[in-house]
């Protein structure tokens, strides 16, 4: 297995056809982020929160309620928020390949993996994040749609409870490459902190 992706096409192959996205990434997730019955990205790397806001229910609610977050990534001028967020990470999903996985925690009593599905770099947008009110834990659960690399060296967690949060999770390199494509620096705690070194 390549640990870096090498930008080259040849026999009609491209670097994303070197690695191994069959064991299913549901299969990792529940082999490797999986700790006794509940999704753990944590077991990947430390993360780094790069959003958190409050939410009220219907999640339609919380724009009247003002339920505000600070987004940590840069955007360009007359740009949404959540379009520099999926801007930001095309990159990568071309590069690597990725899929959604979507979770649920029922009641909070489990972690159930509902769904997986490729992510077609030209459609990464912000589409899915309908999961969250089509489809919420049930029981008050939290819920987690996740961006999955292919090459499992990095997961993006949105997690929907009682707050929206954003966190990323990877090996160090890819830890690296998600920040520089958001334009947030390391910060110098895990995701509990989020200051930035100089």
């Amino acid at each position: 297995m390549l640990t870096a992706p090498v930008d080259i096409t040849w026999g009609g192959h491209t670097n994303k056809d070197c690695y191994p996205k069959k064991m299913s990434l549901t299969s990792w997730v529940e082999s490797k982020l999986w700790d006794d019955r509940y999704f753990d990205p944590s077991k990947l790397s430390e993360g780094v929160e790069v959003f958190r806001s409050g939410l009220s229910f219907p999640l339609v609610a919380s724009l009247i309620d003002g339920c505000h977050g600070t987004p940590q990534w840069e955007r360009e001028q007359h740009e949404t928020p959540t379009d520099a967020l999926f801007r930001a990470l095309r990159g990568l999903v071309q590069r690597y390949g990725a899929s959604w996985i979507y979770i649920t925690d029922p009641d909070n009593a489990l972690s159930v993996v509902q769904w997986e599905k490729e992510i077609d770099p030209e459609y990464f947008n912000s589409y899915q994040l309908i999961e969250f009110e089509k489809n919420p834990a049930e029981e008050g659960g939290a819920s987690f749609l996740c961006v999955a690399f292919h090459d499992r060296e990095g997961i993006v967690v949105i997690e929907c409870e009682t707050s929206l949060k954003i966190t990323l999770y990877g090996a160090t390199s890819r830890m690296d490459a998600m920040l520089e494509s958001l334009g947030v620096k390391r910060p110098t705690e895990n995701h509990q902190g989020i200051t930035s070194r100089g």
